[in-house]
């Protein structure tokens, strides 16, 4: 079982885990945004943005992860299952990653008026 996931973590694409640090590096940012960033206003819109990019490839990589994760999978039920869930998560991550485009667009917008 330990070697499956470890088989599993290895078939992750790049993206993913760029995307899972950018979005870990940005959060972390936004948590310590007045001792961080005093003197930055739009510091905040920056990691913000950053946070949805990195949301953005966790939610795109995720079903190339899962169908790559049904190749390796045993049995015939569980690939199938993975590979159903690839396709699920393909047709959730399209209106996903428009959302986040388009909240990202906006708050950039927001912040050319602003400052």
């Amino acid at each position: 079982m330990i070697a499956l996931l470890v088989r599993g973590v290895q078939l992750a694409p790049m993206a993913m885990w760029w995307g899972l640090g950018m979005a870990v590096v940005a959060a972390l940012n936004l948590l310590g945004q007045e001792e961080l960033w005093p003197h930055t206003p739009a510091a905040a819109m920056a990691c913000q943005a950053m946070l949805a990019a990195g949301v953005g490839c966790v939610v795109a990589s995720a079903p190339v992860a899962a169908w790559r994760w049904a190749a390796v999978l045993p049995g015939q039920v569980l690939p199938a299952l993975a590979r159903l869930v690839a396709i699920a998560g393909a047709i959730v991550a399209v209106p996903v990653l428009i959302f986040l485009v388009v909240s990202v667009v906006w708050a950039a917008g927001e912040a050319i008026t602003r400052y």
